[in-house]
């Protein structure tokens, strides 16, 4: 990531002429071209010399790297700073566009301070840190695969222009149309469990996402199948911590939808270590939005248990010794059946389930698991 570009030197009989911003010419564009022949994935701002046309800056005119101009904090309308293109041959430059304006930045006087800043050199490292994410989903892409992603899902993807080029990038939108979005895995112990968790996300259907496990280095990968979050599309598997026999244990993920599959690692020769009782949380992600088990040994509850009639969910939480089908019955205080949900026959682990209270008046209400070798029961209230 580059907020650096050349033009004008203190030397003037060095300086660049407009016909040399052809993509290929200054030092520093054949630099980066040569850097992403080699696999380096080069962003850099296209300058903030603007709003004239053909004010572009080298690098920014190379022909491998992704330029980057910059908008308004309304994502839309393009500083009136940001270089424009094109090229001295008149291809299109830049390449796509991110806020450049006010944009919360580390301060060089505070160490601990921020600021708000503007310029290209702001909204590059936007897109920067936006192509980590899409190598860190996509590790096998080529720099040219990457930069035709980010065409793709730009704002301007039908209709770019030398100000802003393909427009703003929709990460998300990139990704799915790349495949099945298979995050780093994350891992916790719960209950007598080690849950093992990852984000899938696809924009097919996602048939079934399978977690393989090798225990005490036995080379043999036992399948476990990872259910999908009611609420979020977090997919996970619960393993008995007694499985792991206080060894580490190397695993991979396998998702598949009704039109490809995905492997975590990627890299079908590399794995993943798990520990028992580890607790692996991936920078950026709430914990507290995770851990959806209440702090007891209870094998049926229901948290909050105590809710007011302004709420429209209580999570009943139950924890399956074996596989087996569930039939969730929701009672008044005189008997009367409200309603019943028939889930999925799963294996062993704990389930979280949100039960919809929201048309419920005040009062005490009964729930009835029916599991298929046992009953549980447990019971909430609605008060005022």
């Amino acid at each position: 990531s580059s907020s650096l570009g050349y033009f004008n030197f203190d030397s003037t009989d060095e300086d660049s002429d407009y016909n040399d911003l052809n993509g290929k010419t200054t030092i520093v564009a054949q630099a980066v071209n040569a850097a992403v022949s080699r696999g380096v994935v080069c962003v850099t701002a296209a300058g903030n010399n603007g709003p004239l046309s053909g004010t572009i800056i080298s690098p920014g005119d190379a022909d491998s790297v992704i330029t980057v101009g910059a908008v308004l904090t309304d994502g839309v309308t393009p500083a009136k700073f940001t270089s424009r293109g094109p090229r001295s041959d008149s291809k299109r430059k830049p390449d796509v566009a991110a806020q450049g304006v006010q944009v919360i930045s580390a301060s060089a006087q505070n160490p601990i301070g921020y600021i708000e800043a503007n310029g290209t050199s702001l909204a590059t490292p936007l897109i920067s840190g936006s192509v980590a994410l899409i190598l860190s989903v996509f590790p096998e892409m080529k720099p040219y695969e990457v930069r035709h992603m980010l065409y793709k899902c730009g704002s301007q993807s039908t209709s770019p222009d030398d100000t802003l080029g393909y427009g703003i990038p929709d990460l998300l939108k990139g990704l799915l149309l790349q495949g099945i979005i298979l995050t780093t895995p994350l891992t916790y112990p719960v209950l007598n469990y080690q849950r093992i968790s990852a984000g899938v996300k696809s924009s097919a259907n996602i048939k079934n996402v399978h977690l393989y496990l090798s225990f005490a280095g036995s080379g043999n990968y036992l399948q476990y199948p990872m259910y999908k979050s009611f609420s979020t599309d977090i997919f996970s598997a619960d393993v008995p911590l007694q499985r792991f026999g206080f060894q580490s244990v190397f695993a991979y993920i396998i998702a598949e939808d009704n039109k490809s599959t995905r492997r975590y690692p990627y890299d079908s020769t590399k794995y993943f270590e798990i520990n028992p009782n580890e607790k692996r949380i991936p920078c950026g992600i709430d914990f507290a939005e995770l851990t959806d088990i209440a702090k007891t040994s209870g094998t049926t509850y229901i948290y909050p248990s105590i809710v007011s009639r302004n709420d429209k969910y209580v999570n009943l939480v139950l924890q399956l010794k074996k596989k087996s089908s569930t039939i969730i019955n929701i009672f008044n205080s005189i008997g009367q059946l409200l309603s019943s949900v028939d889930l999925p026959e799963r294996e062993e682990g704990i389930i979280s389930f949100p039960l919809d209270i929201s048309k419920l008046p005040i009062g005490v209400y009964f729930v009835q698991v029916h599991l298929t070798d046992s009953i549980e029961n447990t019971k909430f209230m609605i008060g005022d």
